[in-house]
């Protein structure tokens, strides 16, 4: 199959950023729409574009798809977005699929340029899609992916990325002798809402030891409190970090499944996540108390990081499922696989 791909637009940045950033699309996938970008890459023959060049690409009917990363810049709102994305890749004998990367799961973008499209590949949708105010026919057009997960290498398939991809540190399974705290958690403080200074200031109050700590988030001034600041954790110290703790939180941030979910699940050790975890329609098929453990509120957070300090088997069976479980799905081959059956069905009902 061949699909021409228009990544996300180019956000304006200084100048080092913004050729630090050229450097590593050149060698290897990242970001949040890096394992959707893996697996297009390793089941299809895929061409990148700009959004300005598509309908100049389309011209020749030489692709099958053509699919849009809706995070496309430059635009005063989301219907100038909308129309220029239509406008681009109007042309009606390439069909058209819409990426649509937000982290909030009930995140769409018009029903406008949903109508226009034949396929919706979206980040972690809500398991229940009648929570979307959208025709039938839309809601129906819906397809899961998911967000990388930074510990996975993921080099691009040229020179470049082969030779990086030797140098590029691998990321260590966890080993139970590592373990030396409670409960860890890092990351940002959120802007939308307060569950990680809640949890944070929960945790630390029932008196657990703890490693980690939350850290200014860039989008704020609001200072964090004392108790519940850290610093930020990188590379090698971070995955210690998760290492260290016997049991690894993972809080809901701009969205409900974030990055942490991903590299807690890889790196094998036991994740209690926030209760939304439970609405999502997730790549990885988690299943509740067998894979990961959930919380419904602060006291039965509390309750249950006591039960599993004082049930070490239990929460080591369950951090070994979740290690096995990803290792099994997160693989681009397989999602690259699931993405053309998905591009040939809405091919399928089109020729209806």
């Amino acid at each position: 199959m061949k699909i021409l791909y228009v990544p996300r637009g180019t956000y304006s940045q200084p100048l080092v950023k913004r050729e630090y950033r050229k450097i590593k699309e050149s060698l290897f996938f990242f970001d949040q729409e890096g394992f959707f970008e893996h697996s297009l890459h390793a089941c299809a023959d895929v061409t990148e574009c700009r959004l300005e060049e598509a309908d100049m690409k389309c011209k020749g009917n030489e692709y099958d798809w053509i699919i849009v990363n809706w995070k496309q810049s430059g635009h005063k709102d989301e219907m100038e977005r909308a129309k220029a994305i239509m406008d681009a890749t109007e042309r009606r004998s390439v069909r058209r699929a819409l990426l649509v990367s937000a982290a909030q799961a009930e995140y769409m973008p018009p029903e406008t340029i949903l109508d226009a499209v034949d396929v919706i590949f979206k980040r972690e949708p809500f398991r229940d899609r009648s929570r979307y105010k959208l025709s039938e026919d839309n809601r129906a057009k819906i397809v899961p992916t998911v967000i990388s997960c930074p510990f996975v290498r993921a080099p691009k398939n040229t020179l470049p990325g082969r030779l990086f991809s030797l140098f590029y540190p691998h990321v260590r399974t966890c080993e139970i002798e590592e373990v030396q705290y409670d409960v860890g958690f890092s990351g940002a403080d959120a802007v939308e809402h307060t569950l990680r200074q809640d949890v944070w200031r929960r945790v630390i109050d029932e008196g657990f030891s703890t490693i980690g700590g939350l850290q200014q988030n860039p989008n704020t001034k609001k200072p964090i409190p004392g108790p519940l600041r850290g610093s930020r954790l990188q590379g090698s110290a971070y995955r210690n970090a998760l290492c260290r703790a016997k049991i690894n939180l993972a809080l809901d941030g701009i969205g409900e499944y974030t990055f942490r979910h991903q590299e807690i699940l890889c790196v094998g050790v036991f994740m209690m996540s926030s209760p939304s975890i439970r609405e999502l329609d997730l790549l990885i098929p988690l299943r509740e108390n067998e894979h990961y453990v959930a919380f419904d509120n602060l006291d039965d957070m509390a309750e249950k990081i006591r039960y599993y300090l004082a049930h070490d088997s239990e929460r080591q069976r369950i951090a070994a499922a979740g290690k096995e479980l990803f290792d099994t799905y997160y693989d681009p081959k397989r999602h690259g696989r699931e993405l053309m059956t998905a591009l040939h069905a809405a091919a399928a009902r089109q020729r209806c």
